[in-house]
């Protein structure tokens, strides 16, 4: 028996235009397992997206097709908490799971999706690689402060930026982070918008985002050249 059914959307926009999001992938999370989408990433040859129930019941880790989105497979042997947000790191062939409300960051095989090991005391909402300099750009909870975190290859802090926005007096909820060479964006819920910043945290821009109520904006992750994916849940 169907206990729900949540119609998800994964979508694609130009950071130089208006934001105006199109449907690439479309798809039903069906039964009582997962009732949520969290978090995906773009690996070499797939998308990698991360569905929950709550946060202490397994995450359902679903592997689409890159170029046709047929599903590939499908893992739900661990919890990875919230799943807030994850990236694939190219070069070493893994995805990094940050758990949100737990204060680690799990590393995934791509191909089995199968858990082979953790970084502990990081306690990180958002993550993506930066493959031109080898280092990870996290939003972390810095004693109950949220800052910008760059580390280097192995999770030791490089710097931290602060980002001259005050959340909480907003009501803006910080989910997911993407990276480039040039800008270090932000996914942000309630309102949903978009924010940009330069290299060194300097905030840019902000677009928001028209998305269908009770769907929120939860990460940002790039594919190409010029192509954002916002994953839409």
């Amino acid at each position: 028996q169907l206990e729900q059914t949540v119609q998800q959307s994964l979508s694609g926009t130009r950071l130089d235009n208006n934001i105006e999001l199109k449907d690439v992938l479309k798809f039903s999370i069906e039964g009582n397992m997962c009732t949520s989408i969290q978090s995906f990433c773009i690996t070499n040859n797939s998308i990698v997206v991360a569905t929950v129930k709550n946060d202490d019941s397994v995450t359902r880790l679903l592997k689409f097709d890159k170029v046709t989105y047929e599903l590939l497979s499908e893992n739900t042997s661990v919890s990875y908490s919230h799943a807030n947000d994850m990236c694939y790191n190219p070069k070493e062939n893994l995805i990094y799971i940050t758990h949100g409300n737990e204060n680690k960051i799990s590393k995934v095989d791509p191909v089995t999706l199968n858990k082979i090991g953790e970084i502990s005391n990081i306690w990180a909402f958002g993550i993506d690689y930066k493959k031109e300099d080898d280092t990870y750009v996290l939003r972390i909870n810095d004693n109950g402060k949220c800052k910008l975190r760059v580390v280097d290859n192995l999770f030791n802090k490089i710097i931290d930026y602060d980002t001259n926005f005050d959340i909480s007096s907003t009501f803006y909820v910080a989910q997911g982070v993407g990276v480039d060479e040039n800008y270090i964006i932000e996914a942000y819920a309630r309102p949903e918008s978009i924010f940009v910043y330069d290299k060194k945290g300097n905030l840019i821009n902000r677009y928001s985002i028209n998305v269908p109520s009770p769907f929120e904006v939860e990460t940002i992750k790039k594919s190409g050249n010029n192509t954002w994916f916002v994953l839409v849940a």
